[in-house]
């Protein structure tokens, strides 16, 4: 049987080493909180009508700069989503329909596979083609519109867009 005092002593290294691994963790979560404070973040909402996979290339460079991603042509980042084509491919109008080739993805499908994304020229034509609406998001109404019911009927909906996931 172990005596009180071995107990005792074995309890000591226990703390001491539970000592050690806390202080060695608090360095380096202090490292790490230093060194996320030395680099510059540019909080930037997210970019409607995105794939997931895609979402990494939507960022501004050091110099705020936006590379189009298959021509590789350099614009101001404030001219993504500015509902003005400046990329010739149409990838830097993601969420408008500026750009007769753009595409968008429905909110619903940004972390699907092998989805097809709408044209961009149906964002904000007032005609609902996401399941979720979020192809709608400029909250287009028209001055007449299709009765809920007969839309319904029609499975074809207009703005303002219902959730039909």
């Amino acid at each position: 049987m172990v005596s009180y005092c071995n107990r005792k002593i074995q309890l000591k290294y226990v703390l001491s080493g539970v000592c050690f691994v806390s202080v060695i963790f608090i360095i380096f979560q202090i490292k790490s909180i230093h060194e996320l404070t030395n680099k510059a973040f540019i909080c930037v909402p997210p970019i409607r009508g995105v794939h997931i996979k895609t979402t990494k290339f939507y960022l501004a460079d050091k110099n705020n700069k936006f590379t189009c991603l298959v021509e590789k042509e350099l614009i101001d980042f404030e001219k993504v989503n500015d509902d003005y084509c400046d990329c010739n491919d149409g990838t830097d109008e993601p969420s408008t329909d500026a750009c007769p080739n753009g595409v968008f993805y429905c909110e619903s499908d940004i972390y699907k596979r092998n989805v097809t994304p709408l044209p961009s020229s149906r964002v904000n034509d007032g005609i609902c083609d996401c399941c979720d609406g979020s192809d709608e998001w400029g909250k287009t109404n028209f001055a007449s519109s299709v009765p809920e019911h007969i839309q319904h009927l029609l499975d074809s909906y207009q703005s303002p867009c219902p959730n039909k996931c």
